[in-house]
């Protein structure tokens, strides 16, 4: 082989490989073909989704305990409680609950002197259950304005005494409850408020001179305030 021909060799190479060598391993030419196997397992490298962070979970139930004192001139204790359902429409801020409840109330007496200036003591004890509605409206932030209003049955039980004898009565009437009154729901399942409440009876059954019945004035228009602790759930 001659010198020529080997030179005119070695010319030849280097002028096919130089293309090949100015490519780094990783380029890869758009002519270059790929070539996958049918079935052959093909992996994709994704970045895991960001966890969607979740609310506190609604609810639908309401227990309250509530205690306060009658207004006016002869005041009185008296504790209650409700059981409610409900929720909120959507796309309405409001929330409204179907309600029920039962309040107690005592220690109401007063004293007195009969026609022939005899001492006389006076005791009169309620009992109240009823259903209604409440709502619940957003203000600002966990500050809401509670609006309730419910009926049902009141059960009067009076007791005069005298320094001769004691005279009892029970009977039962209709009434009807307003009620308005600020809450700050401090906690997801706690709320805690205050609440003005208007009581109206029906005294028209009731005999004006029954023990109950000289409790008329009082009883026919009552109003009261109360201090509450509602729990959700």
């Amino acid at each position: 082989m001659s010198p020529a021909f080997r030179l005119s060799w070695l010319v030849a190479v280097l002028t096919l490989a130089a293309p090949a060598a100015a490519r780094s391993p990783g380029d890869v030419d758009e002519s270059d073909e790929v070539l996958v196997e049918p079935g052959a397992e093909q992996r994709l490298e994704l970045e895991p989704p960001e966890p969607r962070r979740r609310g506190p979970r609604p609810t639908f139930f309401l227990a309250e305990l509530g205690g306060g004192l009658l207004l006016g001139p002869d005041p009185a204790r008296l504790v209650g409680g409700t059981l409610g359902v409900g929720g909120m429409y959507r796309g309405f801020p409001a929330r409204f609950y179907a309600i029920g409840e039962i309040e107690a109330m005592g220690g109401l007496t007063r004293k007195g002197q009969l026609e022939d200036q005899s001492p006389v003591r006076d005791e009169l004890s309620t009992l109240a259950m009823g259903v209604g509605l409440r709502v619940y409206v957003p203000i600002v932030g966990p500050l809401r304005l509670l609006a309730e209003g419910t009926v049902g049955s009141l059960r009067m039980h009076a007791r005069m005494t005298t320094p001769d004898a004691s005279y009892e009565d029970t009977t039962s009437t209709a009434y009807a409850t307003l009620g308005i009154g600020p809450q700050f729901r401090i906690l997801h399942q706690l709320s805690l408020g205050a609440r003005y409440e208007a009581t109206f009876v029906d005294m028209n059954g009731v005999p004006r001179d029954s023990t109950v019945g000289l409790w008329e004035p009082i009883l026919s228009r009552r109003s009261r305030l109360l201090g509450t602790a509602t729990f959700h759930f």
